[in-house]
C-alpha cells in the first residue's frame, strides 16, 4: 500500500474549507497591529481575498495549537505556578472587552489565560501559549521574546495592559522534536523544547501600540482607496510575510 495523495488533498482542502468559514477578528487587534497596515485595511474591508498561500497544512497546525493549550494549562497549574481563571471552554471569558481595548484602541482580542498566583507572592498573571518550530524555539532560547519575536513581545504588552497586569508567563512548546535535536547535532547539547519567560509589562511598548492602532484605524475608518493605505513591505519582493498574505495580488495591482 502507499499513500494516496488525492485523499490527502481532499483531507487538507477540507481543513482549509472550516478555517476560512471563520470570521475575520476585528483589526486592529493585539496579534495584527503589528502587521502590514494595508492588509488590515483590506481585512476591515472585506476585500476579496487574491492569493491562497496555504495549501492547509498551516491551518492543521494553528488549530493543533489551539487544542494543546488545554492541556499546557493544566500543566501550569501542575507545576505550581498558578490556578487558572478560565475554564478550558469559556470563550466568552477570553475575550476582551471593549473597554479593556478602548484603552489602546483596539477592535479585538482574546487572551489564552490568566492565573491566580496561589504560590508566591503578586498579582493575577497573564499566560501566552504558543507552538513553535525548532527555528523560534532556537531564536528564543537565544535571544529571548523581544528580539526573536517582536510581533509577539508587541501582542503581549497589549494584552497585558488591557487587562492592567504586570506580567504574563510566555510558553512555547515546539512541535517538532526530531528536528530539534537533529539542529543542534546531540541530544544533550540541544536547549529545551519548551521555552517559558516571565515578560514584565513594558508601558512605552504599550504606549507605542496605541500609536499604531490610532494610526491603521485613522485608515480604516477614513480612506477608500488601498493606494493610499501605506504598506510595511515590498509586495514586489516576492518573500515573506507579503508572499503569505492573502491580499498581495490586489495590494500589487493597487499601487
Amino acid at each position: 500500500m502507499s499513500g494516496d495523495r488525492q485523499l490527502a488533498q481532499q483531507l487538507l482542502d477540507a481543513a482549509l474549507r472550516l478555517s476560512n468559514a471563520r470570521p475575520e477578528r476585528n483589526v486592529p487587534s493585539p496579534s495584527s497591529v503589528a502587521r502590514c497596515t494595508r492588509q488590515n485595511w483590506f481585512k476591515a474591508h472585506d476585500v476579496p481575498k487574491t492569493h491562497e498561500p496555504d495549501n492547509g497544512e498551516s491551518v492543521i497546525a494553528a488549530e493543533t495549537g489551539r487544542l494543546s493549550e488545554q492541556f499546557l494549562i493544566q500543566v501550569v497549574e501542575e507545576a505550581g505556578l498558578g490556578l487558572a481563571i478560565f475554564a478550558q471552554d469559556d470563550e466568552e471569558g477570553r475575550e476582551l472587552v471593549e473597554e479593556e481595548l478602548a484603552t489602546l484602541s483596539l477592535k479585538g482580542g482574546q487572551v489564552d489565560n490568566i492565573v491566580s498566583m496561589n504560590v508566591g507572592d503578586g498579582p493575577p498573571a497573564l499566560v501566552e501559549f504558543k507552538r513553535k518550530g525548532v527555528f523560534d524555539i532556537l531564536n528564543l532560547w537565544k535571544s529571548g521574546l523581544r528580539e526573536a519575536i517582536p510581533d509577539e513581545f508587541t501582542q503581549v504588552q497589549a494584552l497585558l495592559h488591557a487587562k492592567g497586569l504586570d506580567r504574563c508567563l510566555y510558553v512555547a512548546s515546539n512541535w517538532d522534536r526530531g528536528s530539534l535535536t537533529w539542529r543542534t547535532n546531540k541530544y544533550d547539547e540541544r536547549p529545551l523544547g519548551l521555552y517559558a519567560e516571565w515578560v514584565a509589562y513594558s508601558r512605552p511598548t504599550a504606549l507605542a501600540v496605541k500609536v499604531r492602532a490610532e494610526m491603521q484605524t485613522r485608515f480604516i475608518e477614513e480612506e477608500t482607496d488601498p493606494a493610499r493605505v501605506p504598506r510595511d513591505h515590498d509586495p514586489f519582493a516576492g518573500k515573506f510575510p507579503c508572499s503569505w498574505c492573502r491580499w498581495m495580488p490586489t495590494c500589487k495591482e493597487a499601487g
